[in-house]
């Protein structure tokens, strides 16, 4: 397609919408003669009837376009342009009736012309501007081959998923049902979508619909209620996915339609406080920091982020050669385990760490040594205890010792109400 064509498409549109709304008072006050006598109208006063659905037509284009109905001001067939649009015509209608209440007689109109003409008007203008919406958004529905998905929730957050999913070709899942515990909810049908049952018959829906994906819209859905939801749609061999957050929508970050796996922090109630290297590079460059637990998954990043702010040494311990060997190619690039920049020992050794911070006089200290795989702590809690607890405690004792300014317990956390090895330690 040409851009002029492109250009072209919508004065075309601005155009068809006036001539619908001009033939709309044409045929409403018509149709209004023809109902006042009861289809059987005699030909006298006829001339100043079209007359008068003529001057209607006009004046309602005129005022299309002095309010920008045609120019793109509201979306064709919103309740925005609907809105404004009934109050118009309706400015328009009182204005016309009262004139042929004065002159009707003289002129053979019918006083009750406009009057009876109204209804039929914004009725016809209504009913053309839903079908096009209709035909506009079917003709949007995501493609077949989308998944076919069962919605969690008949609210607010799933209205919005809905209107976004249901109208975009591309959409990667296709809505098939929803699930509502709300009794009132039960003959529901959201943009075309029936509620189909309750959260507890997950199974049974997806069995019914043929559903691969299980997609959360509840606003403010605990982590208990996500774990159920979850387990259950595992059970049933769905995918689980989750819409966006509000504070989410509302940066940008993502829109109504956006939705994405569900993740452990949606299940535990808790997310990620990431930590900002860039806001405490103040003091990192210049000092000498030492990091505990380097090899690890947490430390080895760590030190790589570190070692970009300019501390005047950087210390990698670990209690495994291979932990600082992988820390140091990360950081400097080769793994040859020669220099001091690499520290073997384990935060168990109490004496060992207080050697090694007298030695070097760490003045920052990045703490992220611990155990963390819970089905072999919970094998060994014994081990555990050493040394998430015992460790963390030398590392704090030598660390008060040597006089060091700054510390930064990263790995070790607390737990309320702890339930396993790991929460404990």
């Amino acid at each position: 397609m040409s851009e002029k064509t492109i250009a072209l498409a919508p004065r075309r549109r601005r155009a068809l919408a006036a001539t619908v709304d001009a033939g709309a008072w044409i045929v409403g006050i018509l149709a209004a003669v023809v109902l006042r006598f009861e289809f059987e109208p005699t030909l006298a006063g006829w001339a100043s009837t079209v007359v008068l659905a003529l001057t209607a037509a006009a004046i309602q284009v005129g005022i299309g376009f002095s309010l920008r109905f045609y120019l793109g001001r509201f979306t064709y067939g919103s309740f925005e342009e609907v809105r404004n649009l009934a109050a118009a015509v309706s400015a328009l209608a009182l204005v016309l009736a009262v004139a042929v209440i004065i002159v009707g007689p003289f002129i053979g109109v019918p006083r009750g012309t406009v009057l009876l003409a109204f209804p039929f008007v914004l009725l016809l203008m209504f009913g053309v501007r839903y079908a096009a919406r209709l035909f506009i958004e079917r003709s949007r529905k995501p493609d077949d081959a989308a998944d076919p998905a069962v919605v969690i929730g008949a609210g607010h957050v799933a209205d919005t998923l809905l209107h976004n999913v249901t109208t975009d070709p591309s959409s990667p899942i296709r809505p098939v049902g929803i699930l509502d515990d709300d009794p009132g909810k039960r003959h529901l049908r959201l943009r075309g979508v029936p509620v189909l049952g309750r959260t507890d018959q997950i199974a049974e829906i997806a069995a019914r619909t043929g559903a691969k994906v299980l997609v959360i819209a509840i606003g403010r859905a605990d982590a208990a209620l996500l774990r159920r939801l979850t387990d259950d749609a595992e059970a049933a061999g769905l995918r689980v996915v989750v819409t966006p957050t509000l504070s989410s929508m509302v940066s940008g970050e993502e829109s109504p339609g956006d939705v994405r796996d569900i993740s452990i922090e949606d299940l535990i109630g808790r997310h990620p406080v990431d930590t900002n290297v860039e806001l405490i590079a103040g003091y990192i460059t210049g000092r000498r920091v030492l990091a505990t637990g380097a090899g690890g998954s947490i430390g080895s990043e760590l030190c790589r982020q570190l070692v970009k702010y300019g501390p005047s040494e950087l210390m990698m311990l670990d209690r495994d050669e291979t932990g600082p060997q992988m820390a140091q190619l990360g950081t400097a690039g080769h793994g040859l385990l020669d220099t001091r920049d690499v520290v073997l020992a384990d935060i168990r050794d109490s004496a060992a760490l207080f050697e090694i911070f007298r030695d070097r006089q760490p003045e920052v200290i990045f703490h992220a040594a611990a155990l963390k795989h819970l089905p072999m702590l919970e094998q060994y809690p014994d081990e555990a205890w050493k040394t998430n607890v015992i460790g963390t405690l030398n590392v704090l004792d030598a660390a008060r010792e040597a006089g060091v300014s700054t510390f930064i317990n990263i790995s070790t956390d607390k737990a309320a109400n702890p339930t396993s090895v790991l929460g404990r330690a």
